[in-house]
């Protein structure tokens, strides 16, 4: 069962370096326990709507599966141990190949798992089912997704529950084919859209030249939550949405003396190193991000600029233990954090701007004829893509600007 209880007495419970330290300035906040698990209100919203998608997840049955459940959506789950346990609450194959497989990343299982419970609770039909009928799921797809790009999601998540259901049947295989088919299909027209180097009709609506984000930012009140989001997403090359849950630690005088091996022994993925020298600057370490399996750890020290901002926000409020949390003090989850994100932006600029498009606007923003080889090599690597999808980024017809100078 749920006890209510303030957080760990121990703030430095998750890290074993004695170098490394949870940036302790929290007040008590009131959350939920479950078993060893510290739930925010996110995380208790999850557990109900996954009990919701599966009837069968009795929380507090006694049986164990509330527990498993907690310990799959809970925001300090870690590994793949807490995947898998979503698997033994409930028997569908779908949901429970993808959750065993060792072969993808934490952040693929989270993404791949949280389309497909969205689309079993709108249709009301398990994955395992709904995987077997894509001649009416396929237009329901299109319908509720117009984006090219979002129903080539939804689609890719169908593909993966399939191919990892044990023991494939004819008829798995002819509903594998027809997904596949759709999958090229969707692909092939994302890729005709993306090589021309054009918007699609959302992001002309949504697109904000980045000078004009520099200049939003720059207007903010000093310390505030939205200042501080947008000089993430400005002062170093934008990333995607992988600042939800970012731990504020304590570390020496100079982040620069953090060795690899200290690193190595903080437990949470990602985290950020303030040093004790308030003059120097802070080092943000990411180790859960969309490309980590084919880029690495991504490990940079941020300009000094960034560092006090950071800084001014901790001085206006000091209460939290991560770079960006909820109202209730939890850090945010992946989806959660690009909603309020997305809320912020939509405020301040009046159009749907999202942290892709900051990223696009940022890159556009750029004089493309002054970069070396090796110069777009190292933007690359800081936005945690290829320089493949780079060349996509850039919108040369400037068709973006279109919705906005007809306004």
């Amino acid at each position: 069962m749920f006890i209510s209880t303030t957080r760990p007495k121990s703030c430095d419970a998750y890290f074993a370096s004695p170098k490394l330290s949870l940036q302790c300035l929290c007040k008590p906040k009131q959350d939920m326990l479950f078993g060893d698990k510290i739930l925010g209100v996110a995380a208790r919203h999850c557990v109900s709507v996954f009990a919701a998608v599966w009837p069968p997840l009795a929380l507090g049955s006694g049986t164990g599966s509330a527990e498993d459940c907690a310990d799959f959506l809970s925001s300090h789950a870690r590994g793949t141990q807490h995947m898998r346990c979503a698997a033994a609450a409930h028997p569908d194959k779908a949901l429970q190949g993808i959750i065993q497989d060792p072969a993808l990343s934490n952040s693929s299982k989270h993404t791949y798992a949280q389309r497909l419970m969205a689309m079993s609770a709108k249709l009301r039909q398990p994955i395992s089912e709904l995987a077997m009928q894509p001649m009416t799921v396929l237009p329901w797809i299109k319908k509720q997704y117009p984006e090219i790009a979002t129903q080539k999601n939804v689609v890719t998540a169908v593909l993966a529950a399939l191919r990892r259901m044990p023991a494939m049947k004819p008829q798995h295989r002819q509903a594998l084919a027809i997904w596949l088919r759709a999958s090229k299909e969707l692909e092939a027209q994302q890729q005709a859209r993306l090589k021309a180097n054009e918007p699609s009709a959302r992001q002309q609506r949504g697109y904000v030249d980045f000078r004009e984000v520099i200049k939003v930012h720059t207007g903010l009140a000093k310390g505030s939550r939205q200042r501080l989001m947008l000089a993430f997403y400005t002062m170093i090359p934008p990333l995607r949405c992988d600042l939800n849950r970012v731990a504020l630690l304590q570390c020496p005088a100079s982040a620069a003396t953090i060795s690899q091996d200290d690193v190595d022994t903080v437990k949470e993925n990602n985290f950020l190193c303030l040093p004790a020298d308030r003059k120097k600057p802070a080092i943000l370490v990411l180790r859960e991000f969309k490309t980590a399996n084919s880029a690495g750890i991504w490990r940079r020290t941020l300009p000094i600029n960034l560092t006090q901002e950071l800084w001014t926000s901790l001085q206006a409020e000091p209460a939290r233990r991560w770079l960006f949390t909820t109202k209730s003090g939890s850090p945010y989850t992946a989806k959660n954090f690009s909603k309020w994100c997305c809320s912020v932006l939509q405020k301040l600029f009046g159009r749907p701007l999202t942290l892709t498009l900051l990223r696009h606007s940022y890159l556009n923003a750029m004089d493309w004829n002054k970069l070396t080889i090796a110069a777009r090599e190292d933007l690359a690597a800081d936005m945690c893509h290829s320089t493949e999808m780079q060349d996509t980024y850039r919108w040369i017809s400037g068709k973006h600007h279109t919705v906005r100078k007809q306004r």
